[in-house]
Formats: C-alpha cells, sequence, structure tokens
C-alpha cells in the first residue's frame, strides 16, 4: 500500500517511511512533520515485504532529488534532515546518522539517500540489501558519509533521533538472528564480537536473547533479503519451549570446558554442552554458563558463546556437524580472524577465569564435565 501526504516545501526532500503496520507509525509521520527542513512530500510504504521491495517500490514514486528511510519505529530529532542534508556533497550517495537505542544505546539508523544513485543502483535481493547497496555506490565513484561523529567513545555519538521498538522477545530474536546472519555474509567478525560486547553490557531485559539469537543467526545459510519477513520461528519456538522449563535444585558443582585450549577444541566443547543442556532442558544452567563467558573478554570465550549457543538448538551433535559449523565462523574473514590457539591466551587479567564453575544436576551428568575430571 502506499500513500502521500504532507506539505510540499522545495527543499528537494521526501521522506520514505516503511511500516508494516506497526501502531508508532503516526508517532513516526509527526516527527517528520516536525523537522526545521521540512521534506517536499511524505511517502508511506505500508506492507511491502521484504525490505529491498519496500525500498524500490517507495524510490519508483520519489520525484526529489534526495529521500530519507524512516522506519515506523524512528522519532526523528527536529534538526535530523537537515544534518543529513548538509552532508550530501556531489559525490555523496547516502549520509548515515545515529539513533538512541535502549538496548544498543548509540546505533546506526537513520539515512539520507541520493535518488539517483539509487535509481541506478537499485537495492537487491541480498541477506543485507543496504550494505551490498552501499558497497555498489562504492564501485560506482560515490561515498557514504557519517556526519557528526564526535570520538571514538560510542557514548559521545552525535545522535539524530530515537529508536523505538517493542523489544518483545519475538521481535528480538528475529532482529539479532538476521543481524548474525549479515555479519557472517559480510566477512566481519570484528563487528561481530563488537555487536556481542555491547549487548553483554547492555541493561536492557531483552540483551539476553538478543546475543543467543545473534550468535544462532552466525550458522544460518540464507542468503536472500528476509528483512521484514517471519524468520526463525522454529528456532524461536524451542527457546521458548528451554525458558518454560523447571528449574532443579541444584546439589552439586561441575566445571565447564577449559578457555585454555585452541579455538576448535574450545567451540567443539562448548556445542557439545550446549547440546547437553538442551537435551536436559536445562536453561538456567545454560544462561549461568553464558553469564560467565561474558565476563571473560577474549576471543577464545566470543568462540566459546558461539558454541554454546549453536549447540542448544542442534537436535545433533556429531563431530561432521560441530566441524561444518567452525568451518563458518573460521572463514569471517577479518583483521582478527578465528585461528587455532593464536588467541588462546587473549586475557585482560593475568589468571582471569580460566575455568568457568556451573551448577551440573545430579541426573544426567555432562560428558563434557566428565572428561574434566579425568584430567584432574
Amino acid at each position: 500500500m502506499e500513500s502521500t501526504c504532507g506539505p510540499v516545501s522545495g527543499n528537494g526532500i521526501t521522506a520514505l517511511i516503511l511500516s508494516l503496520g506497526e501502531a508508532s507509525t503516526e508517532r513516526a509521520i509527526d516527527s517528520v512533520k516536525a523537522q526545521s527542513m521540512a521534506p517536499d512530500e511524505i511517502l508511506l510504504i505500508e506492507g511491502v515485504r521484504p525490505f529491498h521491495r519496500a525500498m524500490n517500490t517507495g524510490i519508483a514514486r520519489v520525484g526529489t532529488e534526495f529521500f530519507v528511510q524512516v522506519d515506523a519505529d524512528m522519532v526523528l530529532d527536529p534538526f535530523c534532515f537537515e544534518s543529513l542534508r548538509t552532508c550530501m556533497f556531489p559525490d555523496t550517495a547516502a549520509a548515515i546518522g545515529r539513533l538512541r537505542d535502549p538496548l544498543l544505546g548509540r546505533t546506526t539508523g537513520i539515512k539520507m539517500f541520493r535518488t539517483s544513485c539509487c535509481v541506478r543502483d537499485p537495492f537487491p535481493d541480498s541477506i543485507a540489501p543496504d550494505s551490498d547497496f552501499f558497497e555498489q555506490s562504492a564501485a560506482s565513484g560515490n561515498t557514504v558519509v557519517m556526519p557528526i561523529h564526535y570520538s571514538s567513545n560510542r557514548s559521545n555519538w552525535h545522535t539524530l533521533g530515537e529508536h523505538r521498538p517493542d523489544y518483545t522477545a519475538r521481535y528480538t530474536f528475529t532482529k539479532f538472528m538476521m543481524m548474525g546472519r549479515r555479519y557472517r555474509y559480510r566477512g566481519n567478525g570484528a563487528a561481530l564480537r563488537g555487536m556481542m560486547r555491547r549487548l553483554e553490557s547492555s541493561g536492557h531485559p531483552a540483551s539476553k536473547i538478543a546475543r543467543i539469537a545473534l550468535a544462532r543467526g552466525v550458522f544460518l545459510d540464507a542468503e536472500n533479503d528476509l528483512l521484514g519477513n517471519d524468520v526463525g520461528s522454529e528456532d524461536f519456538a524451542r527457546l521458548v519451549w528451554l525458558t518454560e522449563s523447571a528449574t532443579m535444585p541444584d546439589s552439586r558443582r561441575g566445571r565447564t570446558p577449559s578457555l585454555f585450549f585452541g579455538t576448535e577444541r574450545i567451540f567443539r566443547r562448548y556445542y557439545r554442552l550446549g547440546f547437553e543442556l538442551g537435551k536436559l532442558r536445562r536453561y538456567d544452567v545454560f544462561t549461568m554458563c553464558l553469564d560467565n563467558l561474558s565476563a571473560v573478554r577474549s576471543v577464545s570465550a566470543h568462540v566459546a558463546t558461539l558454541g554454546l549457543c549453536q549447540g542448544i538448538f542442534e537436535k545433533t551433535c556429531d563431530v561432521g556437524t560441530i566441524g561444518r559449523d567452525y568451518r563458518k565462523i573460521v572463514n569471517m574473514t577479518s583483521k582478527q580472524p578465528f585461528t587455532d590457539g593464536k588467541y588462546r591466551m587473549l586475557h585482560r587479567i593475568v589468571g582471569e577465569i580460566r575455568k568457568l564453575w556451573i551448577p551440573v544436576p545430579r541426573n544426567g551428568r555432562l560428558a563434557c564435565s566428565a572428561a574434566n575430571r579425568k584430567r584432574k
């Protein structure tokens, strides 16, 4: 559904609002109408999925030199359009501003595009259509500008509005599962680790589900655009099933696998740990182990987190399956790739948590705990 509303200002800007029928759509439109640099028109694209199709549908109707992509869950500051417009130099394809988010803090969100660039390079049907568009624009000789970046400290980044989604469990799981897949698609392991650390530091109630979904998404194999679609319903149903399990009394303590070994061995052991906890339906022990790993800022702990979160969703735990999943994270090229042994002792404090302690139930002892006892 497409509709146009709003004043004509002569500023050469269209507000392209993407909505799936959210109740917050009118709030987003009101923030657009309050802009110091008013748009020529407000174009609403409603109920069109997935993301690349909604964008290309709207772009075909834009009649101004620039347009701003506004999601239905955004509330923009009055100077947002004006700040973005000042960054649109002759060779600029897009200017990207940051928003305040209750879960992530400062996050990338609001974008102004040059319409001619989007007509020349339509948004592709890929798992990361926006990133692929920026790469296409760069190949055509255009630039992307991120305005008013104050410092390397994220808390000091200038923002142009708020991102206010309803962080329900289902929305959070879908959003971050997609995000994890996009990180692997772009081969950006460093950004994945950075996002995981941000979620670990967040005090938002949805942060734990977000971490689990982010790790699970890394191992998805989808290649096409899924934004706006119902993704991961089976995985989410399993997570709900696990969270609804009764917490069993803990009568003894056992060890989780050590982080002292190479990354492949760590991944395999934590994968098996997650698999066993899923079979036993011990979500309480799983989350305790996840929290313990978040206290260790190392690549080894990050690999362990990925293995743990992948294992709890899997129905099989054979050597071939684990090896296939480990190769997926190895292939994520970055400045700090996952390689065997290279980062085994990247701890910020000497002697920091080589062995993590968690409760182990009386019935159904974990195989990894038995293996640890044999080494003693």
